[in-house]
Order: C-alpha cells, then structure tokens, then sequence
C-alpha cells in the first residue's frame, strides 16, 4: 500500500545537465521561434548563463526557467513518455530550491497549461500522479495544493476544470502543519469513548491504521522497535494513538492483542472519519505527530520522519 522513501538527491541527469549548461555558453542563441515551433517530445532544456556560478542559483534560474522553451499549443505529442520524463526531472529541481520559489514556478506551470485544454488534462494528471499519490516517491503535498489554488483562481478554465481540483484542495488544507488537528471520537478495547483533544500529552502519534494491511503491520513493528519512540513513551512525553478508522470492526478486535499495552488502542465509532474525510485518508497506514495543543507538526509522514522528529525534539530532552 506504501511508502517509498521520498528522493533526496539529486538525479545524475540533472547534474549533467548543470555541468553541460554552464561549460557551454556557445548554443546560448538558440532560435526560441524554432524551438517553439517544435513538439512537445523535443523540448529543449534552457541555457544557463555563464555569470551563474553559484550551484543553488543554478537550479534556481533552471525552476524558474525550465518551460521556456517547451510547446503548450503541442495537443499531439503532450501524451508521450518524454514529457513525462521532463516532469519528472522538474519536480526534483523544485524540491531542491526554495519553498516560495517552488510555488511560483509551479503556479506559473499551470498558468501556462490554460492555453490547451489537453495539455492542461495532461499536466494536470501528471501532477495529480507524482505529487499527490500517497504511494509516489515525489509526493509533495504543499506543491500540489499551490496547483489547486492556481486552478481555482484562474480566469481562462471553465468550471467543469475546476470540480475535482476543488474536491482535492478541501481535503488536502484539511489537518495541514501548524492547524490545530480535527477532533474525533475513540472507543478503546474495553469500551471506553475519548475524543483527540482530550488526551493529554506533550507529544501525540496518530496511528491510522487497518490490522488486516501488510504496511501497517511494516510500520506498526518499525514503531514498536523504535529505541527512540519506546523511550518517548515511557518517559510520558509521547503517546500513540492507534486508530482503526473503517466501520467493520471485526478484524479489529481480531488482531487487538497486536498493539502494544502502552498505546491507545481504539476505533472511530461509526466510521465518522471515513465518512466525512476529517481526515485525509487515501492510503494507510498513516501517521500523524500533534504537539501538546493538538497541532499538526506532521502529516501523514513516513515512520523515518516521525522518528527523526522524535529523536531530535523529544528523546533529547529526556537526557
């Protein structure tokens, strides 16, 4: 179901790609109206200029820079692999420059797409494909809502364009970091009822979580072997609320003895949180870190940025 680990180095085609560009002023004067004129499977990278030296500028002038030269009336070659690939390989150029930056350049990416309705689809899919799917190793959730928001607000798509992004964008602003996280109803094991809001804790883990799937059970043994999330617990500065969020409970109370003594072990009577998407559930497991005042710090994060968080901010402060 997932979770691939999110890339965080940068490609060896992109590398390439700054060393050639920068060593290699004599194509600067490429005809721009020839290459626009081309299809969209042979868009053409833009140059970087000789007096960019600095590597980080570098990216910056290639995320700002990087559709100069790419055709958006092409309707004919828009669906091809290779456009794919050069989205690709911009994605991971937006995830290494600033995040207001990353924003702009996306949003004027959209902006772009207007021109064509099926190249808009097309981008749009893409987006929808690599930045929003739960399983997608370049997923970026703060990316993707800019893309939504620019969607939303543009003055050229016709509203049939805008249903799902609407749709998509509600439920993406829902419990993002530093909101207050939304509050639900828990019923434990023996039949206690508790709400989220009422725990008490300086540091809380959502657990969202179904006995019955194979990744829970990956990341449900990962949180228990955790030295640093084991010491956090016991030393009363975190606690784990494992959540089973569907109606049937059957496999729940099936597998009940799986969770550790130590966590909350519960389910959301009636499946209200399903039925009503209060929270973003599109694949679990899913985990969520609140500080003491219920505020999101983490969002449906992988287990090695929980632990990370919780190594670096709260087991230290037990030493």
């Amino acid at each position: 179901m997932r979770k691939i680990s999110i890339i965080s180095h940068i490609s060896y085609f992109l590398f390439f790609l700054l060393v050639s560009m920068a060593c290699c002023e004599k194509d600067k004067n490429i005809d721009r109206n020839k290459n626009l004129a081309a299809g969209s499977e042979k868009h053409i990278m833009p140059q970087i200029p000789l007096i960019i030296t600095d590597r980080s500028e570098q990216i910056n002038y290639l995320a700002d820079h990087y559709w100069d030269g790419f055709n958006f009336s092409d309707t004919i070659n828009i669906g091809t692999s290779a456009v794919e690939k050069y989205y690709i390989e911009y994605i991971n150029i937006l995830n290494q420059v600033p995040p207001g930056m990353s924003k702009d350049a996306i949003s004027k990416l959209m902006v772009r797409c207007e021109l064509k309705a099926k190249v808009f689809m097309r981008f749009f899919s893409l987006s929808e494909k690599y930045l929003y799917d739960p399983n997608s190793s370049l997923r970026n959730e703060v990316l993707y809502i800019e893309i939504l928001r620019s969607i939303i607000d543009s003055k050229k798509l016709p509203d049939v364009y805008k249903i799902r992004p609407r749709n998509q964008y509600n439920l993406a602003c829902r419990n993002i970091p530093g909101s207050k996280a939304a509050d639900f109803e828990f019923k434990t094991v023996d039949g206690t009822r508790g709400f989220l809001h009422k725990i008490k804790s300086p540091y809380l883990l959502i657990y969202f979580n179904n006995p019955d799937c194979g990744d829970c059970k990956r990341v449900c043994a990962l949180l228990k072997e955790s030295t640093a999330i084991n010491s956090s617990i016991n030393s009363g500065m975190l606690k784990i609320l494992s959540v089973y969020p569907d109606e049937d409970i059957t496999v729940w109370k099936k597998e009940s003895s799986s969770i550790p003594f130590l966590w909350i072990n519960s389910f959301n009577p009636d499946g209200i949180i399903m039925k009503n998407n209060i929270y973003d559930l599109k694949a679990i497991p899913s985990l969520y870190l609140l500080d003491y005042n219920k505020r999101v710090i983490l969002k449906d994060a992988l287990f090695e940025d929980v632990e990370r968080f919780v190594t670096t901010n709260i087991k230290s402060k037990n030493v």
